[in-house]
């Protein structure tokens, strides 16, 4: 049923809601909402990869339900820039080109590095200071099938959060972030990883300290270099 398949990826969208959910609509149990939610997380959970065909009548009959939720599931993933639609080529999952991730990383530099000085110099009020330690030591707390993928994205969106900039906050391209960051983040060597997880550390100890300076530049050179490592992927990784 869809109910126990919206159940089998629960780990999974504790860690999408965790971060994303206020990007998310609160809307009541539909077959249309649940046919919603349960692809959105099969896509963000890496089940369906990017440029996978979304066959309407494979998935009325994996997810057990009528055409007419499913098509409206795939519309608003549409909206969402998780899926494309094309007139007599049906739907797919949305292949990641290089102009998009390096589009995607040069407005994440600028946001984020922003996010960041805005956050360290609201860390004189002892209340968000202590506030921002809170967070941060919930963070990588999350049990769950994609464990590092939920602590970086809660990660950034602390930042985001504690910038105190309310049109900053309300972003509307974490969602379209997630898909290519789930895209590639598998392909990425482990010592990447590792390198992330020091840049962290850097930026956040740029924040507490409340050097707005630093931990603007810290946040700006952390994905920059993050964009690059992903765009020396080979060519058969990207969409056109």
């Amino acid at each position: 049923m869809l109910a126990a398949r919206v159940r089998l990826y629960h780990s999974i969208w504790g860690v999408m809601k965790s971060t994303f959910g206020r990007f998310l609509p609160l809307e009541p149990r539909t077959i249309a909402n649940l046919a919603t939610e349960s692809l959105r997380i099969a896509i963000l959970s890496g089940k369906y990869l990017p440029g996978d065909k979304l066959v309407e009548a494979e998935l009325t009959a994996e997810l057990e339900v009528s055409r007419g939720p499913v098509r409206e599931a795939l519309r608003r993933l549409e909206s969402e820039g998780l899926v494309t639609i094309e007139p007599h080529r049906g739907a797919a999952v949305r292949h990641v080109s290089r102009k998009f991730i390096r589009n995607m990383f040069e407005i994440r530099e600028v946001l984020e590095g922003l996010a960041a000085r805005l956050a360290a110099k609201r860390m004189i009020d002892r209340d968000n200071h202590d506030s921002f330690e809170r967070e941060l030591a919930d963070i990588g707390s999350e049990e769950g099938a994609l464990p590092h993928f939920g602590e970086n994205q809660r990660f950034h969106q602390l930042i985001v959060d504690s910038s105190g900039n309310e049109d900053l906050i309300s972003g509307s391209y974490q969602l379209q972030f997630a898909l290519c960051s789930l895209q590639f983040q598998r392909l990425l060597a482990s010592d990447v990883d590792a390198a992330a997880r020091g840049e962290h550390e850097a930026i956040t100890e740029a924040i507490l300290t409340g050097d707005a300076q630093k931990a603007e530049r810290l946040m700006r050179s952390h994905i920059r270099r993050a964009g690059k490592q992903i765009l020396r992927l080979p060519d058969d990784r990207f969409g056109e």
